[in-house]
């Protein structure tokens, strides 16, 4: 025999609904009012907030170290919003929305905070939570933010000699 549950399923639903609710009203107060910085210049593709959010997400996915340049340092932004702007509209909205979902999501953890608000390793720590994360969309989205900034990151021809690749046989200087 079942016990009885000292709620039903209604109630169960109305009272995590507006816990849901107060909690969004309370925590999102001012942090919906927070200043983004403006774009760097030349970046058309991506919003202030995207390219914003998208920066902090560099800024940990590839930190560099001492013999290895920084994503930040090396543009990768730029370079990452010149190839949206030839993409298709649907490409960049997706993207967007991955971008929405990674500054927001903190905000309903125990972090309280948007994602670009967290230091840089609670940042790496929420990112990499989306990798495994039971929800198949945050699993895609980890996935495609790491596979774009390591793309991009590892195009760089400064990078090259460390990962044992000499360049494209085009163009090579032969000897």
């Amino acid at each position: 025999m079942t016990a009885a549950l000292p709620f039903d399923r209604r109630s169960f639903l109305r009272n995590t609904t507006t816990l849901g609710a107060l909690t969004s009203v309370v925590t999102l107060g001012g942090a919906c009012t927070q200043q983004v910085p403006s774009r760097p210049a030349g970046i058309k593709a991506l919003t202030d907030e995207q390219a914003h959010t998208l920066n902090n997400l560099i800024e940990v996915v590839v930190p560099g170290s001492d013999t290895l340049p920084s994503g930040q340092s090396l543009d990768l932004l730029s370079q990452i919003d010149r190839q949206l702007q030839t993409e298709l509209d649907i490409l960049r909205s997706r993207l967007g929305d991955g971008l929405l979902l990674l500054e927001w999501a903190p905000q309903f953890s125990t972090a309280l905070s948007p994602f670009s608000r967290l230091p840089a390793d609670a940042r790496l720590q929420v990112f990499e939570g989306f990798g495994t994360s039971m929800f198949q969309a945050k699993r895609a989205i980890y996935q495609g933010f790491k596979s774009l900034i390591v793309f991009y990151y590892a195009d760089q021809p400064q990078l090259w000699p460390h990962l044992g690749y000499d360049g494209p046989l085009i163009g090579r200087p032969t000897q």
